[in-house]
This record gives structure tokens, sequence and C-alpha cells, in this order.
């Protein structure tokens, strides 16, 4: 009966020192990590200025410091009774640009335009102009406006969803807009 008492008492004792232990070890609280954004990337289009030919233009702005930025889809949209786009093309952000898209689609209002870096170059960051848009006024009063749909796009190294964190696009006056240098 000794025995069976001693080793009673040994799994009680134990048993305590366990729930004593556990009441003293308290978990580290979690630490929650925010996520971070990778868009980081933004798109803007310039108030629209006369041209020598007589033509106006806007151009699409990048800012893109930490991302390296290897391909830009636009998606625009345009009152088609207020101004007629004429042409958009590629600028200086790219080297030698691979034009990957480009439909404009002047009853709707609509400009497709995609572009990306050319065969076996590198992704860029920074800031620069990635596209030049190219229209006339076809309106002389009121106010009207070029902007970002949603489909906009950037794409980044090593990434696969886009990396655009946010767009703004231009409204301005057609009356103080000039058609032509000569005009004012």
């Amino acid at each position: 009966m000794s025995r069976t008492l001693i080793l009673i008492l040994v799994l009680i004792l134990s048993a305590v020192g366990l729930l004593a232990l556990s009441l003293n070890n308290k978990p580290e609280p979690a630490t929650i990590v925010a996520p971070v954004s990778i868009a980081q990337s933004t798109l803007s289009l310039t108030t629209p200025k006369a041209s020598a030919s007589g033509t106006l233009t806007s151009d699409v702005v990048i800012n893109t410091n930490a991302n390296k930025v290897t391909a830009v889809q636009l998606e625009l949209s345009y009152n088609p009774k207020d101004i007629n786009i004429v042409d958009v093309t590629p600028d200086l952000f790219f080297k030698n640009p691979t034009e990957l898209l480009k439909k404009i689609d002047s009853d709707n209002g609509r400009i497709s335009y995609a572009m990306g870096v050319g065969l076996g170059q590198k992704g860029i960051s920074g800031q620069g102009i990635v596209a030049t848009i190219t229209f006339t006024k076809l309106s002389t009063t009121g106010t009207t406006s070029i902007d970002f749909l949603a489909k906009s796009l950037v794409s980044a190294e090593g990434l696969a969803q886009s990396v655009l964190k946010t767009t703004l696009g231009t409204n301005f006056d057609l009356s103080t807009v000039y058609s032509s240098p000569s005009a004012r």
C-alpha cells in the first residue's frame, strides 16, 4: 500500500506542478504585421497645351520610385463631342518601347493603349512621360475631361498583379485652351 500511496502523491504533485507552470507561462502576444502594398505607381495627365502644329497635347506622367515598371496599359475615356483624339504616341520613359495595343474609339470616346520595355530590357523606376495624347477641340465652350478607367494597369518586374496605386485625369475649360498657338 505504501507504494500505491507514494505513486498517487507523485502524480498529484506532478499535476499541481504542471498546472502552476502553465499558469505562469503566459503566451507572447501575437504580432500583427500589416500587409505592405506593392502598388506604389501613379499615373496622371497634364493640363492640355497647344502644340506647334495647332493641335493640343496632354502628357501621361508616371511616378514609380518603388517599382521597376515593365509595361503600362492606359484605358482612358473622353467626351467625343468635345474633343477628337488624333493620336497616342510613346514618350521617353521607356527606351525603345514596344507598342502592345493602340485603339482609339472616336465614336465612344475611349482610348486603349499599352506599351512596355523592349525585348531584353529591364524595368524602369522613377518619374517621366509614358505617352503623349494629341487631340483637337470640337467644342469651344464648357469644360471637358480625359479620365483614367479602372482597366488601366502598370506591370513591374517580379510581380503578377498591377502596381498602379492611383490615377489622376485632367479637366480643362475648352474656351481657355487654344487650338492654335497663333489664336492667342
